[in-house]
Formats: structure tokens, sequence, C-alpha cells
């Protein structure tokens, strides 16, 4: 009876164009609501004072989420660790983006009043073993989160011991702009109806497109269910993943990645998904010859110019195992915002390419005064903020708002009483200002 009266809202549902979609993406979601059920989503993020971003991500995340059935979006940006806590315990989806410690076993607070204080695995660990029982997914965005990995005490594994359904974060330290892009992508993704894991791969394809590089946010440490998804009462009809008014491809077709300057490339959700994803990566060789020559044939077939590119980072996806590679434009050995990447799985087929710039720099030159001129403001700057050990990581000369920059990656240590944290940042000064 149950089975009969589904498959008449289904019918019922094919009438209207605009549910259409949406039904054939999301009618068999696991998560089902109930009449009383609410979907509480929290999205934290610290405001700190090296001034990166943390925060900003939510928004992009919180609109693709918010139209989950009966959901209910909190974002955070000021909070202790109590308070933090209280998040936790009272969410269905969880994200966060903060400072970890170096041993996997802290998550930083800094509360509306500035006052810091950290979440740790022995806190976590005091609560009952059912605590967690009805958080769904948990993303910890923070620095060497699930460090160590599986055996070893870190917050990943706390959240996992104490019911959470699925828990993730990082084994090594990560990129802050990545791991925004990140956390915003899997935020969109899981709004969009995937599965955990498949929200993972699209995350994985759009921070590459997106940031030209993983940041090492690909590097994850993932305990429990990854195969459920959320369910849709009515359908997403808004954000960059619409390629015209009346369409919204998500699963059935490709999703689009889309900048000021339009639609720069794609992820394809059907490739994504071979027989063979699920293959430990630890037996993949991303550097064979063969793998290489397949994405370079990418390039050539959707670059007007494909020589001017070389061969940078390349990899797997931890969770998937798919092939990345990234191909960067370099004007005097320094990359460009000017790349393309590909992502291959094992039938080489074409998973995502983006390519957000091509030819935007092709005109442009630096001489090594203008260099080094960048470089000492950078050096200025970081001194005045006490970082004097700092390491530039990567440059590349990029465009913000019509002006020709260099973003610099930067690492450093934070010292604090409890200990020394891992500080990175992406810096931008402008050439010549």
């Amino acid at each position: 009876m149950e089975r009969g009266i589904t498959k008449l809202k289904r019918l019922v549902c094919l009438l209207m164009v605009v549910i259409t979609i949406t039904i054939a993406v999301y009618g068999n979601a696991e998560v089902l609501p109930t009449a009383n059920y609410i979907l509480n989503i929290y999205l934290c993020g610290i405001v700190d004072p090296d001034g990166a971003d943390r925060t900003g991500w939510q928004y992009r995340a919180g609109l693709d989420l918010n139209t989950l059935s009966n959901s209910v979006v909190y974002k955070r940006t000021a909070f202790s660790k109590n308070e933090l806590a209280s998040y936790i315990r009272n969410s269905d989806v969880f994200l966060i983006h903060t400072h970890g410690k170096q041993d996997g076993k802290g998550l930083k607070c800094i509360s509306n009043t500035g006052a810091t204080s950290w979440l740790t695995t022995s806190d976590i660990n005091s609560w009952t073993s059912g605590a967690l029982q009805d958080l769904d997914v948990a993303y910890i965005g923070a620095c060497c989160s699930g460090a160590g990995g599986l055996n070893s005490a870190n917050i990943v594994n706390s959240l996992y011991h104490r019911g959470t359904q699925c828990a993730i974060g990082y084994l090594t330290e990560v990129k802050t702009v990545c791991n925004y892009t990140m956390l915003e992508s899997f935020g969109m993704a899981l709004g969009m109806g995937y599965r955990i894991s498949d929200a993972l791969t699209y995350a994985d394809a759009r921070v590459l497109a997106v940031r030209g590089r993983t940041g090492n946010t690909n590097l994850r440490l993932v305990r429990g269910d990854t195969y459920k998804r959320f369910f849709h009462s009515t359908p997403p009809t808004r954000n960059d993943m619409e390629i015209n008014s009346d369409e919204y491809r998500v699963v059935d077709g490709c999703v689009p990645f889309i900048n000021e300057n339009g639609i720069f490339g794609y992820f394809d959700f059907n490739k994504a998904t071979s027989n063979n994803r699920r293959m430990s990566p630890l037996s993949r060789d991303w550097t064979v010859a063969d793998k290489i020559s397949i994405a370079k044939t990418y390039v050539n077939d959707f670059s007007t110019e494909p020589s001017k590119y070389s061969l940078g980072e390349r990899g797997n996806f931890a969770d998937s195992g798919l092939y990345y590679y990234v191909f960067d434009y370099c004007i005097d050995n320094i990359k460009t915002g000017d790349y393309i990447t590909v992502v291959i799985n094992d039938d080489n087929e074409l998973v995502s390419l983006a390519k957000p710039a091509e030819g935007m720099f092709d005109a442009f030159d630096i001489d090594y005064q203008q260099l080094e001129k960048v470089r000492s403001k950078l050096d200025a700057n970081m001194r005045e903020q006490g970082h004097t050990d700092y390491v530039i990581n990567e440059e590349r000369i990029i465009q913000s708002n019509g002006v020709f920059c260099i973003e610099f990656c930067v690492s450093y240590n934070i010292v604090e009483n409890d200990g020394t944290l891992f500080g990175n940042d992406s810096i931008i000064l402008e050439i010549g200002g």
C-alpha cells in the first residue's frame, strides 16, 4: 500500500515540469522527513585575528542546504567551546571551518567577546556513547582533525565513537582558501541531493577548478556511512548550478562551474561514479605516462593554445580514487590564474574540466623589480603580524577586480598558550600598487 501511494505521488509530480528533475534525482533519498522531523544544520566558522575568511562559505552552502526538506540552517561565527559542543550535539548536519591542533585533538573556538577556548577529544569522549546518534554527517574543516588516521586519538574518531553516522576530517594541514571552497562545495552538493560520497567527489573537483590546487583538502579521514543523502520537498530553483532559467541539471547531467565571466568548466556526475571508483587509491599510479597522456589529450581538445600549459599538481581524490591533473600557464616560472584542471576515471573518461581564465594573461609580463617590490610588501605585512618564520608555498599572478596582483600562499606557526598551530593564508597584493 505504501509503495502504491509513493508511485501515485510520483505520477502526479510528473505533471509538474519544475518537479520532474527533482523526483528523478531525490525520490529515493535515505533521510526521509516525518511530520514532526526537523533537519538541524549548523554551519560554524571562526573570525580569527589572522584575518582569513572562514565564514563566507556559509552563505552559498546555506542557500542549497536550506532547500532540503524541513531544514533549519544555523550560521555561527562566534562561539565558546560549550556553545560549540551544544551545536554539535543538536545537529543533524554539521560543518565547521576553524583551526585544529597539530595532534588532531582540538578545535579552536572564539567567542563573541574574543575569548579563546578549545573543544578537545577529551571533552567529546566524556559524552555518552550514543550522544551523537542523530548526527548524520559532520565535516570538520580544521587542520589535522583526522591526524594519525583510523586508530589514532583525533576529533574525527571521537565524534564517530560517540555515534556520529559519518565523520570527516583532514589527515594533515590544509590551505585555508581551499578548505573554504571545500566546505562551500560539500554543503552545496548535499543541498543538491548528492550522497555524502558523491558530494565529496564533487567538492574535490570544484576546489580544483576554483583554486587550481587541492590544498591537501583531498587528504581525509572518513568514518561511517557515506551512502546517505537528504530529501527535498521542493526542487532547488537557484544558484550557480543553473545553466538557464528552466534547466537545473544535477545528477542526470553535467553541473557547470560558473564565475563572473560565465561557465568555465563542468563536473559530470555519471562519469564520476564508475564501477571501479572504490578501489584503494593506494593502488593507483597517477604518474604513469598513459594517464598523463590522456589528460594532455583533453587539454588539447579544449584549449585554444594547449602548448603554453605545463603539468603541475597531480594526484588522486582520496575517497573516489579519480585521477586529477593541473596544467599551469606560467610567466617567468610563476603560475597564473590561467590553468586547466582535468579529472579522469579508470576508463580514461573525462569527469571534470575547468579553465577559468584562458588567455587572460597572454599579454601580461612582470619584471624582476616589480616582483621583488611585491615580495618586500608581503614581508613587511607578515612581520607586522609577528610572523617572522613564514614560508611562501606558492606565488600566483591573478586578476582581482580587473587589477593584476600576486596571490601568495604562505604558511607559518601560531604559538598560543596551549600549543603551536599551523597557520596559512592567501594574501593578495597589487602589482605596482
